[in-house]
């Protein structure tokens, strides 16, 4: 076992070697359910195969840390992990457990805690982070030690080699603000520096270079991020980083909210947004917490399929299983259909346009306009007055309607009247209140029944149950057929195009909502062939058919990541699908690179959910290095103005980002495969070529990979995408994924227009991708939304040989 220099390094690896002891001989006893009744045995036995689940996913890594704090004057040692482990000396502490919460504390001192319904105190010592790996001690590193755990803050280098993280220190002093980032090398030639990833030996300095940046000093980790960031760097492979050890207290506030509202959690790019969510599921899921929520009933919304395949693991991790996660269009989709026959075909018009250069401003202009009304209260609004119209809309035949039945050799006839037909009609929609048509033709259906049977017992003479009989069920075929014709049900995705392609109609159900422009431009649409549907309409056909059908699902909670690009009716079709409002919303208004049918602020969302609504911002950023948080922010700052929240970095460094111009597309895709070579030989596993759309995402794989890349293209809406190796993709796929090294292809000013908001929002994106290296690349002048100096124009000027 590896030798640790601290005090108590001997102590904690006697404690890891007994407890993973005791693991093993638990997971050694046989596993005998032993019940009452058959069914109590078998409850027993899940119990104890879940225990035993337990022990065997915790062997590796029981625990993180350590908690010395006395309760009620009595000194108490809790050592925390992922899962409760029950093992007599050897306990461990779920992390979700409410003493845990201590854990999370900043400084020594009293603290409280909740228990139920009470607040409790305890006086916290010691506040030790512990790395465990596959069952061995790696690092120790004590946050906090007050006089009286008679320990002193230090840290325990572990004998490995970690030659880009500087060992765990006391926090440095803030650097001075400054109004723009450092000087940025723009170049036609040189070669951007490329570092090593955080533990990989760096290659050896040679005089006639410049020091690779993993050779330059990194600052200590901040006092919130101490000692394991070493960690963080070293696991950068997996699809998303745990946070349990190194939460803070903001974010353990967030995790710990109450269930019982609708918490937004307004974070910039990289603050841990993601995983904060998920977090929080896991702990709302803690038996014994006051929500009792069911994971059956607790469904994930996700940003695109490649997103939920790369957090697939996290839940389970967690010890959480039976969460649906989807997107919403999948969802709604799947709902849709099951209600609809033949197969749908989902189309993409308004992306496309906006990112097509050969489109005029004119059509993005409109392509823009015409999703965003899709979206909004006021096209709920129009569906609510359609189907007030299809509910009033009954025809009644003028000579009534006449039933025949059989009843053995005897056949009889009977009509019910054009008044008694509207009579039902009238008293049913009056006593139903907002029951979907669905359920409104069943009750009239129910109610013509009535009134038959009351006409079949005056004509045979005698009293007839005829609801559940033969002659019953033929009339209940003949109401249903007559109730298609005369009150026909709604077919949301026909009647929806129907609608909204026919100027007449769409002026009277419109009424004053939308002007007459606005009804121009919903009309003027380009053509789609049967059975496709555009992706900005699923959220208006799914509330059509909730409007007809009626819901047939509610849960108990709803996550929502990437939330900034759901549009108040997507909000409000989550609202009727849970009642309690329970929900986290999770986005960051910056990122909207769907702000076209995506909300225009958080105030959208509180005016749908209004008392349970409540707003958190997070402005510290984890992923990146000081050097790229502060580039991406210029790109933020100079596309939204004053309206920009900016990220605040941890002060871990790493090498400025570049900015190449190249005179050609044969320079271009050199210097690219060139600088993928170098981040490989570096160390590199995970490197992502981020393209503007899909069709220079093409164009970029063939052109790469005819230089011997090997990468590999990922779409956003196929689920087996793979972020490892060399991955090209579109920035639109990029959307919560994170990458060690980001190559952005061709941010020039023809492809990133400054005087376009929108396409600042995706150079935002694109660049606040990368946890350590970041290299911009642009086909002539690049974008004046880039970070540019004197220095910078003075640079590019040499390399053009001026």
């Amino acid at each position: 076992m590896t030798q640790l220099n601290h005090p108590e390094a001997p102590q904690e690896a006697t404690r890891l070697h007994n407890t993973l002891r005791a693991i093993d001989a638990r997971l050694g006893q046989p596993v005998q359910a032993q019940g009452a009744d058959p069914y109590a045995e078998k409850f027993i036995g899940q119990l104890l195969e879940a225990e035993r689940a337990a022990l065997i996913e915790s062997r590796d890594n029981p625990y993180f840390g350590r908690l010395d704090v006395q309760v009620n004057g009595k000194p108490r040692t809790l050592y925390l992990g992922k899962r409760p482990l029950s093992l007599g000396d050897f306990t461990v502490t779920d992390w979700r457990a409410p003493v845990a919460t201590l854990y999370y504390v900043s400084q020594p001192g009293k603290h409280p805690y909740r228990v139920k319904d009470s607040t409790q105190y305890a006086e916290v010592n010691l506040k030790r982070q512990l790395l465990v790996d596959a069952g061995e001690l790696v690092r120790i590193h004590d946050v906090f030690a007050s006089p009286r755990s008679q320990q002193k803050p230090q840290d325990a280098p572990t004998g490995l080699a970690q030659p880009n993280v500087a060992p765990p220190m006391t926090a440095p002093t803030k650097p001075e603000a400054k109004p723009d980032v450092p000087p940025l090398p723009v170049t036609k030639s040189a070669e951007p520096v490329i570092p090593t990833v955080p533990g990989k030996a760096a290659a050896p300095p040679a005089r006639d270079r410049a020091p690779l940046a993993s050779e330059t000093r990194r600052p200590a980790a901040r006092a919130g991020l101490p000692g394991l960031e070493a960690d963080f760097a070293r696991q950068q492979g997996r699809r998303l980083q745990e946070i349990i050890a190194l939460i803070e207290s903001e974010q353990n506030d967030l995790i710990r909210m109450p269930h019982d509202r609708t918490l937004v959690i307004n974070g910039v790019a990289g603050s841990g947004k993601t995983t904060i969510a998920y977090h929080r599921l896991a702990y709302l899921f803690y038996p014994g917490h006051e929500s009792a929520l069911d994971p059956a009933q607790t469904i994930i919304f996700g940003p695109n399929r490649l997103f939920l395949q790369y957090v697939r693991d996290l839940l389970p991790d967690l010890g959480v299983r039976g969460v649906r996660q989807t997107t919403f269009d999948d969802w709604a989709l799947d709902t849709i259909r099951s209600a609809h026959s033949g197969p749908l075909r989902v189309v993409e018009g308004t992306l496309p346009t906006l990112l097509d250069h050969r489109s005029t401003r004119e059509q993005q202009d409109r392509a823009w306009l015409r999703a965003r009304m899709r979206g909004t209260p006021r096209m709920q609004r129009l569906l609510d007055r359609f189907l007030q119209l299809r509910v009033r809309a009954f025809q009644a035949p003028a000579e009534g309607l006449t039933l025949r039945v059989e009843r053995g050799p005897v056949q009889l006839q009977l009509t019910l009247s054009q008044a008694e037909l509207r009579s039902a009609h009238t008293e049913v929609n009056m006593n139903v209140g907002n029951l979907p048509l669905r359920r409104r033709q069943s009750q009239l259906a129910a109610a013509l029944l009535e009134r038959t049977d009351a006409l079949l017992r005056e004509h045979a003479g005698t009293t007839l149950n005829i609801l559940g009989s033969e002659v019953g069920k033929q009339l209940r075929t003949q109401l249903e057929a007559f109730l298609e014709v005369a009150w026909p049900s709604i077919d949301p995705i026909g009647d929806y195009y129907a609608l909204i392609r026919d100027e007449a109609s769409l002026r009277t159900v419109a009424d004053s909502s939308f002007s007459d422009e606005e009804i121009q431009l919903l009309v003027d649409r380009p053509a789609q062939r049967p059975l496709e549907v555009d992706l900005e309409d699923i959220p208006a056909i799914f509330y059509l058919h909730l409007l007809s059908q009626g819901k047939r699902e509610a849960f108990q909670h709803i996550v929502v990541d990437e939330a900034q690009d759901f549009s108040p009716l997507q909000m409000f079709i989550l609202k009727l699908h849970c009642p309690t409002q329970s929900l986290t919303l999770l986005g960051d208004l910056a990122q909207g690179i769907h702000a076209y049918r995506g909300l225009q602020s958080w105030h959208d969302v509180n005016k749908i959910f209004k008392d349970s609504y409540e707003l958190r911002e997070v402005r510290r950023t984890y992923r990146s290095t000081r050097e790229i948080v502060t580039f991406a922010n210029t790109v933020l700052r100079r596309t939204l103005k004053t309206r920009a929240i900016l990220a605040e970095p941890t002060d871990r460094l790493g090498p400025v980002p570049t900015v190449r111009e190249m005179q050609g597309e044969r320079e271009l895709y050199d210097a690219v495969a060139q600088d993928i070579g170098r981040l490989r030989e570096a160390g590199f596993t995970t490197i992502a070529v981020i393209a503007r759309d899909d069709s220079e995402s093409d164009t970029a794989l063939r052109r790469l990979n005819a230089r011997g890349v090997g990468a590999r293209r990922v779409d956003a809406s196929r689920p087996e995408g793979d972020t490892r190796g060399v991955t090209v993709l579109p920035v639109s796929a990029s959307k919560g994924l994170e990458f060690e090294a980001v190559i952005v292809l061709n941010a020039s000013e023809r492809a990133y227009d400054a005087s376009r908001e929108y396409d600042g929002r995706l150079l935002y994106v694109a660049v606040s991708r990368p946890l350590h290296y970041l290299s911009v690349y642009a086909l002539g002048t690049a974008t004046s939304l880039l970070p540019r100096s004197r220095a910078v124009q003075a640079a590019s000027a040499r390399a053009a040989g001026v």
